[in-house]
């Protein structure tokens, strides 16, 4: 296909400059064309009134016979491809009484277009958040929505995986609105599906956290024991836990004690054991507790065959107890032992990852320094960057999604993760993305990671785990070559760097044109 045709087809295939997206019947949507749906509404902010009519389940106006068929360009993979229809979207002018077929969409069509794609398991990310970029708009007006749209809202975008703080961001501020006292109409259910939301998103807001501990305080009762684990879980991967978060230690010990009211399942058991450690409870006075509920969940286990997601998190608890708490693993039960033992001994599917280009020009730099390693090394349950073939060296990779939105700080499972990979005596380069790529040239990368890897292995502080509390109050926690900041240089957000220093319109000067330049 010639370049320019292609153009013209992707243009009429996105629904740009003039161009629409007819809609098939109900129920019969392609990911072609949901792919086309979702790019139009992001980018124009209008869709058709057939098309909005099928997507809130009314009869469309056009049939399936009278639409063309949606064809792929050659050369690219399935759900990814670009959009190419033939012979049948006829152009919309400008002007004339075709552009009434046209309707601009609302938030409602927004969070519907969203529940579309969670329903088909399209995970278009660049159109996606496009789309949130209009909702933050409408969020921006009053009175627009109500909690149950936009507790679906943020399900949806949790589920899809898409992180996107600004969207977070609006929706914190519009159930704070809604949800001003304690006679609010928020649900126990409502605030357990929110942080959920807000976990996958890893987006911490205190004054919200702090109201909907307020709500649980009076509507604790109404919490199943699912719901009550749920918010565990959630308040643990935030770091939102006690003593270090917004919840109390009165109400941890209530939902905790609500999660198991009921005969708890083994997988219910084991969770609460992964939320143990990632809130930091796990101590020599609550190690019982864990031996406790491990001790439940394998005798229920003994006869069962173990799923994907409930091996690992086995073999993530397998290697907490045994490297942080070594004594403890040694007096363990023995059907906790042969427990452990069956997730050790069982092969987990292969799951090959493609290493991301930040890993990948990492590996490079790594290959320049003449440093045999191993890209995407899977050991137990994890997954490292890179590790070092003749020394126990890991490289960490840190990009945006291993830090909390609006923040440096790494997640909780990031944490837990490097607290046991150090107790197994290995030592860890962190690099940070936004070191990674405010360094340009090659050779200036390369002696970053020289420096690092050589502070890693020599340096002391490098040794403990960087969510410890800090002993000597005269250490920086980001005193650390490598991380540190002068004042002007600090990022307030972890994309700070990103964004331009300057505007592009000043560099032009004035009275000159673009071509003279």
């Amino acid at each position: 296909m010639r370049p320019w045709t292609r153009l013209f087809a992707l243009r009429r295939a996105w629904g740009l400059r003039g161009y629409s997206v007819r809609a098939r019947p109900a129920g019969s949507w392609t990911t072609e064309e949901l792919q086309a749906l979702v790019r139009q509404a992001a980018m124009s902010g209008h869709l058709e009134e057939s098309a909005l009519k099928q997507l809130h389940g009314e009869s469309p106006v056009e049939r399936a016979q009278d639409l063309p068929e949606v064809v792929k360009t050659p050369g690219t993979s399935e759900g990814d491809g670009e959009l190419v229809a033939e012979d049948a979207l006829e152009p919309v002018e400008s002007s004339g009484s075709d552009t009434s077929k046209l309707l601009p969409c609302d938030f409602t069509d927004f969070v519907s277009i969203a529940d579309l794609c969670r329903s088909e398991g399209l995970r278009n990310f660049v159109a996606l958040g496009q789309l949130a970029d209009r909702m933050v708009k409408e969020l921006a007006k009053p009175d627009l929505a109500q909690a149950d749209e936009l507790l679906r809202l943020a399900s949806t975008f949790a589920t899809l995986g898409v992180l996107h703080p600004p969207l977070f961001a609006s929706l914190t501020k519009s159930l704070l609105s809604l949800w001003k006292d304690k006679d609010s109409s928020a649900t126990a259910s409502q605030v357990a599906r929110l942080a959920r939301a807000c976990a996958a998103q890893r987006f911490r807001h205190e004054e919200l956290f702090g109201r909907m501990a307020n709500l649980l305080r009076t509507r604790l009762s109404a919490l199943s024991s699912q719901e009550a684990l749920s918010l565990l879980f959630s308040h643990a991967s935030l770091r939102l836990a006690p003593p270090y978060g917004e919840l109390d230690e009165g109400m941890w010990q209530a939902l905790e004690k609500h999660a198991m009211s009921e005969d708890i399942s083994p997988e219910a058991a084991l969770k609460l054991c992964h939320a143990l450690f990632l809130s930091r409870r796990v101590d020599e006075k609550s190690v019982p507790q864990v031996v406790e509920l491990l001790s439940s969940a394998a005798e229920k286990l003994q006869q069962r065959p173990l799923s994907l997601g409930l091996h690992r998190r086995v073999l993530l608890l397998r290697s907490a107890v045994r490297y942080l708490h070594r004594e403890a693993y040694k007096e363990l039960p023995k059907e906790v032992h042969d427990l452990f033992r069956k997730a050790h001994r069982m092969e987990a599917p292969m799951n090959v990852k493609q290493p991301v280009l930040f890993v990948r020009k990492l590996s490079h730099c790594l290959t320049k320094l003449k440093i045999g390693h191993i890209v995407m090394a899977e050991r137990g349950p994890f997954t490292f960057d890179l590790v070092e073939r003749d020394r126990k060296v890991v490289y960490e990779c840190n990009h945006f999604d291993r830090f909390y939105a609006n923040s440096t700080e790494k997640i909780a499972s990031a944490s837990l993760q490097e607290r046991i990979v150090k107790a197994m005596g290995y030592r860890v380069v962190q690099v940070p993305h936004w070191q990674w790529n405010r360094i340009k040239h090659r050779r200036q990368r390369m002696e970053y990671i020289r420096m690092s890897r050589y502070y890693a292995l020599k340096d002391r502080r490098e040794w403990a785990p960087r969510d410890e509390e800090l002993q000597d109050v005269a250490v920086n926690e980001l005193d650390y070559l490598g991380e540190y900041f002068f004042r002007k240089e600090m990022p307030n957000t972890h994309w700070a760097w990103f964004q331009p220093r300057y505007d592009a319109s000043k560099r032009i000067p004035e009275g000159k044109t673009a071509g003279t330049v």
